[in-house]
């Protein structure tokens, strides 16, 4: 969404009285302007506080109760502030996020944060027979792999997958999970089944898809690990496999299926976080 937007005519609340620290998110606050309202207070009984000039005041957060979750709103406080973008675009998606803890519905176009130079400019279809730019791994394919962490100060591990994996998506899995910030792989063993990709520079468009069906060995497989700016693991492997004729195949590697076993080997070249237990 925008970082700032307008609400006309809606109400705020001043000194609210919060939780512990840590059980609550603030997402958006209004300033509360005392200069426009301080010399008109009446209520000599109760009389607000005023520190400063202004004070930004919350008006939308979220709050830990329990395993519940809770979306609280200042906005709406009139059949006319109820119907303005701002609160529905709120509202809707607070609630959903109540309700499912995932956040889907769209965001208006009056509502949205000005999109990047790259969403700016419509991507042209993607071509039969090439794979999408921006294509991730499928998350969850290698219920068989086993992580063994190989060293104490260096954080090399051999990540071992069985019959079934899908390498790239172990590997992007097992690099979210242990916090791989900076790290390169090597790897062995077979597959029978792959999606490799070939950069179509010159046409721009994206990975020609290069799809075998047979028993292969990986005769060269390496890459690099690195986290992008959602914390998302980054797995970037080129490689190639010797078929039953000695002849070979490869490319940038999208899918890997293991026919026997693999094992890649990970190194990380900057410290991390403990792994988790």
């Amino acid at each position: 969404m925008k970082l700032s937007f307008p609400q006309a005519n809606d109400e705020l609340y001043a000194n609210l009285r919060w939780q512990a620290a840590g059980s609550y998110h603030v997402l958006a606050t209004a300033n509360d302007d005392h200069g426009l309202y301080a010399a008109s207070r009446t209520d000599s009984r109760a009389p607000q506080p005023l520190v400063g000039a202004s004070a930004n005041e919350p008006m939308l957060w979220t709050v830990d109760y329990g395993k519940g979750r809770v979306f609280g709103t200042a906005l709406g406080h009139d059949v006319e502030q109820v119907q303005t973008a701002a609160f529905v675009t709120t509202f809707a998606r607070g609630a959903e996020w109540a309700a499912t803890g995932k956040v889907t519905l769209p965001i208006p176009g009056t509502m949205a944060s000005a999109p990047s130079a790259a969403q700016a400019t419509p991507q042209p279809p993607t071509a039969e027979g090439y794979v999408p730019r921006g294509t991730r791994p499928g998350k969850g394919l290698a219920p068989g792999m086993k992580v063994t962490d190989l060293g104490k100060s260096g954080r090399t591990y051999r990540v071992h997958m069985i019959k079934g994996d899908e390498i790239m998506s172990g590997l992007t899995d097992f690099a979210e999970k242990y916090h791989i910030k900076n790290g390169h792989f090597t790897a062995l063993g077979a597959i029978n089944k792959g999606l490799f990709g070939w950069s179509d520079v010159e046409r721009g468009l994206g990975q020609k898809k290069i799809e075998f069906n047979q028993e292969a060995e990986i005769v060269s497989l390496m890459g690099s690990i690195t986290t992008d700016s959602q914390g998302r693991g980054n797995v970037h492997g080129h490689g190639t496999v010797a078929l039953s004729d000695g002849s070979v195949r490869g490319g940038h590697w999208w899918e890997a299926h293991v026919s026997i076993i693999a094992d890649v080997f990970v190194t990380e070249e900057e410290g991390a976080p403990d792994p988790p237990t």
